[in-house]
C-alpha cells in the first residue's frame, strides 16, 4: 500500500529530473560547434549522466543515453555515433564504479568525473581527428574538461536537490 502511494511523487520526480536534464541538453546544444575543428562547449550532458549514473541508475536508461548522443551528434556535424560512444561510456563507468563512489566523499566523485571528462575528451578529439583524416586542434580538450569540471558541482546540486527525497524515501 505504501508503494501505491509514494508512485505519484516518485514519478513527478522522475519527470522532473528528465524535465531538467532536457533543458540541460537544450543550454548544451546552443553552445554546440557547427564546424570543424571542434570549439569549446558546456559539459552539461556528461556531468548530468555520470551524477544520475551514480545516484539513481535506473532513472537513465542506456538507450536513452545513446540516442541523446546521436542527436548532440546530428545537430554538431560530428561523425554518427561519437557523442553517442561518449555519453554510453561514461554512463557505463558511472555504473561500474556507483559502489566505490557512493561511498566516498563528493571531492572523489569530482576527481572521479574529471578524469573521465578528460578521457572522454581525448576519445572525441581522436574521433574528430579521424574524420577529418587530419590532426584537429587538441586544445579543446584541456578547456572543455575544465568547463566540464568546473560546472560539475552545479549540476549535481540541481539533479541532488531533485533526487534526494526519492532515494531517502525509497530506503524506508
Amino acid at each position: 500500500m505504501d508503494d501505491i502511494k509514494r508512485f505519484p511523487n516518485n514519478w513527478i520526480r522522475s519527470s522532473l529530473a528528465y524535465l531538467v536534464l532536457f533543458l540541460l541538453f537544450c543550454f548544451e546544444t546552443a553552445f554546440l560547434p557547427h564546424a570543424f575543428p571542434p570549439e569549446i562547449k558546456l559539459s552539461l550532458i556528461p556531468a548530468a549522466i555520470f551524477y544520475v549514473g551514480l545516484s539513481n541508475p535506473g532513472l537513465l536508461p542506456f538507450l536513452a543515453v545513446f540516442f541523446i548522443g546521436l542527436i548532440t551528434d546530428f545537430m554538431s556535424d560530428a561523425p554518427a555515433g561519437l557523442h553517442a560512444l561518449y555519453y554510453y561510456l561514461i554512463l557505463l563507468i558511472a555504473h561500474w564504479q556507483r559502489r566505490y563512489l557512493s561511498g566516498q566523499t563528493f571531492f572523489v566523485s569530482w576527481l572521479a568525473y574529471g578524469f573521465i571528462l578528460f578521457t572522454g575528451q581525448i576519445l572525441l578529439w581522436a574521433g574528430y581527428s579521424l574524420y577529418s583524416f587530419s590532426w584537429v586542434r587538441g586544445l579543446f580538450v584541456l578547456e572543455n574538461t575544465l568547463y566540464g569540471i568546473f560546472i560539475f558541482p552545479l549540476v549535481v546540486l540541481i539533479f541532488h536537490m531533485i533526487l534526494k527525497y526519492q532515494t531517502e524515501q525509497d530506503s524506508l
